[in-house]
């Protein structure tokens, strides 16, 4: 147990070619990319020869975390909370020194938090205020949401100088009022074709929290609430000498930054009191994925992408693809007042990062909150054969050599073409996902856009009957898995579609994409889409 003023921490900074400590493949026969700075607002774009890069600030000495910023309604009108937000350049304290130049919405890395309730609509107004023409296009990642508003990446995008409204239900998964299902730590991005991998590491991203209803089980829980509920967006950067961003990247592994950011805030410390806390993780890093855990003593995981487990879990380890969520709790009455301890990075994803948040220990106040052991009744398990199958699908991952972009099922993404059809709302369908490119052996983080779904079995590519069950973290509502080199991943979802628009909204098939969460695989058109009709 380190105590203030008896450690000093360093930061460790390691590079290596390629990734194949940590699973990813340095592929000689692939040229790496940069962006053209033209087209990329101020990235540098640096013609490098491997993504691993070394060197950067001096990240000694920790800074205290920044917590994001709450978004405030323009107006209440009918039941509806109206929120605008301009995506724009800003500035950000990231790292000691000069400030960074950033994109974000209102100019701010992560964008202000939107808190929605289940049941109550929002209404979100975004104007594309870029500083050079590019479209935009807001996805709000793990949200049941109609195709017009769901940020296709070549639907109903956002010039420069204009705007759009999203409409969002908050009925995710639907339910009797005040039980209604799906409350939990989602976040909205940029999703533009070509163009998701560096507006997202710009900073267009934030947090969008669905909160229980009033008089429900969940709100019944009492979970650690308000200042004890703290959203962490965790992140992987590179500087320049004078501190802006440097995205400089191999569309084989993906962007591999040399610092850790969380909330914008590079080698951050946060003081604690001895009591509980809540803290929603997200890996909102383009390609790195974490595997979370404590220096010392023990949290518990309570949900997933989707929302809350059936019980609290009390693993040691967490992964986190990009993409995926997972709230935990620590409770810091385990420690004592001048105790250190570190959330920390067991990922071998090379640079190596092991620190994530410094948690200092610094007084004593009485909790009221609770963690009870079963979390979520209404959490049905799926199974092999419940629900009833209307049919299976299968996806396979590779990487075309020849042209030099990432496919699924031998495709890479076309928006007039659509890869499954005949899909109905409330149909539910098998999907098994293969990772089995011998020569490009890399994880690929599998989203699906409009439902959850659950994990059915992780197989190895030579026993794909083998169904064995997700490991406990895995083991709740997801909309992100990650299939690594050599597995099979069989999820299984239902298309329900909550909202009481939902024979206008699928009138016409409704075009959904499906894609990797790595995301210059997506952009190197990893992605592909299918169409939802009803009834």
């Amino acid at each position: 147990m380190k105590r203030f003023g008896a450690c000093a921490f360093a930061l460790l900074f390691s590079a290596c070619s390629g990734d194949a400590s940590g699973g990813d493949a340095a592929v000689p026969d692939l040229a790496d990319a940069n962006f053209d700075a033209g087209t990329t607002g101020d990235f540098a774009g640096s013609d490098l020869a491997a993504a691993d890069l070394t060197g950067g600030p001096d990240l000694d000495n920790h800074q205290a975390l920044q917590p994001t910023v709450d978004a405030v309604p323009l107006k209440v009108d009918g039941g509806v909370d109206y929120y605008e937000m301009h995506v724009k350049p800003g500035m950000k304290q990231v790292v000691p020194g000069a400030m960074t130049p950033i994109w974000g919405f209102d100019g701010q890395w992560p964008g202000p938090t939107i808190h929605a309730t289940l049941g109550r609509p929002v209404t979100l107004r975004v104007y594309n205020d870029l500083p050079v023409a590019e479209d935009i296009t807001i996805h709000n990642h793990g949200h049941n949401v109609a195709a017009a508003y769901d940020g296709h990446p070549s639907n109903n995008t956002i010039p420069q100088g204009s705007f759009y409204d999203y409409h969002y239900d908050n009925l995710q998964q639907g339910g009797a009022a005040p039980n209604l299902v799906g409350a939990g730590t989602y976040f909205f991005h940029d999703h533009e074709q070509m163009l998701t991998a560096p507006h997202f590491y710009k900073g267009i991203s934030a947090f969008y929290l669905i909160h229980p209803q009033s008089g429900s089980n969940e709100a019944a829980l009492n979970l650690p609430s308000g200042a004890y509920d703290i959203p962490l967006m965790i992140q992987d950067r590179s500087f320049n000498p004078d501190n802006s961003l440097n995205y400089s990247v191999s569309f084989v592994n993906g962007f591999q930054g040399d610092v850790l950011v969380v909330n914008g805030t590079a080698r951050p410390y946060l003081d604690v009191a001895r009591r509980k806390y809540r803290f929603r993780l997200l890996n909102a890093s383009n390609a790195r994925r974490i595997d979370v855990g404590l220096s010392t003593g023990s949290m518990y995981q309570i949900s997933t992408d989707g929302g809350l487990l059936p019980t609290q879990l009390n693993p040691s380890r967490i992964p986190l693809a990009p993409a995926e969520r997972a709230d935990i709790v620590i409770d810091f009455a385990q420690y004592q007042i001048g105790d250190v301890v570190n959330l920390t990075n067991d990922d071998p994803f090379t640079p190596l990062q092991p620190e994530i948040l410094q948690f200092r220990v610094t007084s004593d106040q009485t909790d009221t909150s609770s963690l009870p052991f079963a979390l979520n009744g209404a959490f049905t398990p799926y199974t092999a054969t419940t629900p009833v199958t209307t049919r299976s699908r299968s996806l396979t991952f590779d990487y075309d050599s020849t042209g030099g972009e990432w496919r699924i099922n031998g495709k890479t993404y076309n928006p007039t073409a659509f890869e499954f059809t005949g899909t109905h709302v409330d149909d539910v369908e098998i999907w098994s996902l293969t990772n089995a490119d011998p020569t490009h052996p890399i994880p690929h983080p599998f989203h699906q856009h409009l439902v959850q779904f659950q994990i059915l079995d992780i197989c190895p590519v030579a026993s794909p009957s083998c169904a064995t069950p997700p490991p406990g973290p895995l083991s709740g509502w997801k909309d992100t898995v990650l299939v690594q080199p050599g597995t099979i991943v069989r999820v299984k979802m239902k298309f329900y579609y909550s909202g009481a628009d939902v024979a206008t909204a699928f009138a016409s098939p409704a075009p959904y994409v499906f894609h990797c969460h790595n995301l210059e695989h997506e952009d190197h058109a990893m992605m592909l889409q299918q169409q939802i009709q009803y009834p």
